[in-house]
């Protein structure tokens, strides 16, 4: 399909003017042409449109029915133009278009929606596409380009990705409200080194994995396992159902699933990471725009 355009904007343009100024030479001093050289444009546009656009009866020109025809469409395309190029400006500065943010149920809670809220005050322009995803998925999908952003915890190191650390949190107890401990304000995590504990599986998320293996060494016991789950929610679930225990990020507090009660642990001083990860060839304006309100909301937390 040829889109070469019929008509020339500079020709359209100086229509517009002299459809205003209603003089020939009055219009060609507000353009900053001579005369003649705008008399021949207004030619070459008749000669286009098939017809006169103005009546040069006297010193002073008026619109035929055709120029009144043309001149609201000619403004509109003019002002058109000036708000693509506006909108393209935007774009090259990061002040409008869509971040595909990626995040998994365990960050979700973390200041996310926050980071959003703010970022949206600043850049009204910008838009949010939102997609829940694991950390592998997320991993991939940066590396290919289809995700701006993803939020991830104990985010592996991984080639072409950059990872900025933006929220710490303790680990607290979960127990349901029916266990004999939950009535304590506070436990050690030796306390619970009899009980069934429910986890998720190393294969999910091996950093996070990891960290709770370390939590445990330094406890001086390894967790009985009597169930495994895949999803945050799923296991505060079934430690809502009296299943068993678990330990999870202190921000989970912020998810109110029934007879639950979430209790900080005394003897673990290991924190839980979230990053913003990031392809590390990801140059946009849009991307370093969020990056920055990120950190200027994590500073002036800390």
């Amino acid at each position: 399909m040829d889109l070469r355009p019929p008509l020339d904007l500079r020709t359209l343009y100086y229509f517009t003017i002299l459809a205003e100024e209603k003089h020939f030479g009055l219009a060609a001093k507000r353009i900053g042409i001579e005369q003649p050289p705008l008399s021949l444009q207004i030619k070459k546009l008749e000669e286009k449109v098939g017809g006169k656009l103005f009546d040069r009866s006297n010193k002073r020109v008026r619109l035929t029915p055709s120029g009144e025809a043309l001149l609201p469409e000619a403004r509109q395309l003019l002002a058109n133009t000036y708000q693509l190029l506006d909108k393209i400006k935007k774009i090259n500065s990061g002040e409008a278009g869509t971040l595909q943010i990626g995040f998994t149920s365990s960050t979700i809670f973390c200041g996310l929606p926050a980071f959003i809220q703010h970022h949206k005050q600043a850049f009204p322009e910008v838009g949010f596409s939102l997609r829940e995803r694991s950390p592998t998925i997320q991993i991939q999908e940066l590396l290919e380009g289809t995700l701006d952003i993803g939020f991830i915890r104990e985010p592996e190191k991984v080639e072409g990705l950059t990872t900025r650390e933006v929220v710490k949190e303790n680990y607290v107890a979960v127990l349901s409200n029916k266990h004999p401990l939950a009535q304590k304000e506070i436990l050690n995590l030796k306390d619970l080194k009899a009980e069934l504990f429910v986890l998720f599986p190393k294969n999910i998320a091996p950093n996070q994995f990891e960290k709770l293996n370390g939590i445990f060494k330094a406890a001086a016991f390894y967790p009985s396992i009597v169930q495994e789950a895949y999803e945050w929610q799923t296991i505060v679930n079934l430690v809502e159902a009296n299943l068993g225990v678990s330990i999870c990020p202190s921000s989970f507090q912020k998810m109110k699933i029934g007879d639950i009660k979430y209790i900080p642990l005394a003897d673990v001083k290991a924190q839980t990471g979230v990053s913003a990860c990031f392809n590390s060839d990801n140059h946009s304006a849009l991307l370093r725009n969020f990056l920055q309100s990120i950190l200027q909301d994590v500073n002036s937390i800390s």
